[in-house]
């Protein structure tokens, strides 16, 4: 088998492992400085910490086991690092302002830089699943640099199931 038959056929494996049930968010981190790509994870990690503090409270891990993710780094030619998260928060409505207010996350993260000036996050609702799935896993074949979180388990993904409202209804 050829090398780029093979490397279609692992993105599309990745892909599918990945995408076992639908994301929300398509979260992209930018650092123009010439960053380490362990800044970058840490700036991932601690965005999503916050994000769960914000929707469970101080001791979260106690409560819930929090939003799934997953992040792939990118190295650009220039040198520096992009982040490509995917986010599900299994619990909250992304779409409603009062559970999860996509304005103050995307300042809050573009703040997180050591540049923040030059920082940018990019919050994107998903409209195509697979695409998302496939763009992501691109990264981390690239790359090889992934951090899933605690909480992501595709063979038994949550789901959102109600709004804090009560109206049932699943993703």
């Amino acid at each position: 088998m050829y090398a780029r038959e093979q490397r279609i056929l692992a993105r599309e494996a990745m892909a599918q492992w990945i995408g076992t049930a639908p994301w929300e968010l398509l979260i992209t981190l930018t650092d123009p400085g010439m960053s380490h790509p362990e800044a970058m994870a840490k700036r991932a990690r601690y965005l999503a910490n916050r994000i769960n503090r914000h929707l469970y409270g101080n001791h979260w891990q106690r409560r819930t086991a929090g939003i799934e993710y997953v992040v792939a780094y990118e190295r650009q030619e220039r040198g520096s690092w992009h982040a490509h998260m995917l986010l599900r928060l299994p619990d909250h409505d992304v779409d409603d302002p009062a559970q999860f207010s996509w304005k103050y996350w995307q300042r809050f993260a573009s703040k997180l830089a050591f540049d923040e000036s030059k920082a940018s996050a990019n919050f994107q609702r998903i409209r195509n699943q697979e695409a998302v799935n496939l763009y992501v896993s691109k990264y981390v074949l690239k790359d090889g640099n992934v951090d899933l979180s605690d909480s992501f388990n595709p063979a038994a993904p949550r789901l959102f199931k109600e709004s804090l409202c009560g109206s049932a209804r699943v993703h």
